[in-house]
């Protein structure tokens, strides 16, 4: 089997696009966002 044998495709291209396929992987609930904070910064690395 060939890595692109393993692709579920869903757009944006001119091969075979598998949308039952697509629908059954792929749920659609509303959620809130999931928003993370910037990582702490190394201060270390700034110039002084």
């Amino acid at each position: 089997m060939a890595d692109s044998d393993k692709v579920l495709r869903c757009g944006s291209t001119a091969k075979h696009i598998d949308v039952p396929g697509l629908l059954a992987v792929t749920g659609f609930r509303a959620a809130a966002p999931a928003v993370r904070g910037a990582p702490p910064r190394d201060r270390r690395l700034t110039p002084s």
